[in-house]
């Protein structure tokens, strides 16, 4: 089983709620998978600054795997890189694969706060009235006038 960065590296910047633990790694003398393999770059990555190679290697941990909790860890790397859409997905797809685990409050709690910045309710439009130009009305007076 692969780890939530936010439980495995608990000094992350995205790993802020320190309340919910998730379930450690097990820890086997076989060969990594190419899953594990992809997420422990994902954390030397995040360790060394690189966000951007994180955020790849750790989307490539979860189409290995499609381990629900990458979904949570994906949306936590995503919102501290302000990508705000991608963000809001992985935690609903997030809640949609795990609706009752330990990360579920957090994620809703995410969503909440990131819908009204990523998902802003639609612009009103204005309907449109005509203009009023001074000029049509100069020359609709000058011709009633018999000016023109």
């Amino acid at each position: 089983m692969i780890a939530c960065l936010a439980a495995t590296y608990a000094n992350a910047a995205f790993a802020d709620d320190a309340a919910i633990a998730a379930p450690a790694r097990q820890t086997v003398a076989s060969t990594p998978t190419p899953a594990e393999d992809a997420y422990d770059r994902a954390m030397a990555f995040y360790r060394a600054g690189d966000r951007v190679s994180a955020l790849a290697a750790l989307q490539e941990s979860f189409r290995l795997s499609h381990e629900p909790d990458l979904l949570f860890d994906l949306g936590r790397l995503e919102r501290e890189m302000n990508h705000c859409k991608p963000a809001l997905e992985s935690y609903r797809a997030y809640l949609r694969a795990a609706p009752e685990s330990a990360y579920a409050p957090a994620s809703r709690l995410a969503i909440e706060q990131l819908e009204p910045e990523c998902d802003p309710p639609p612009h009103v439009a204005r309907y449109w009235t005509a203009p009023k130009i001074v000029g049509w009305s100069a020359l609709a007076a000058a011709v009633g006038v018999g000016i023109g």
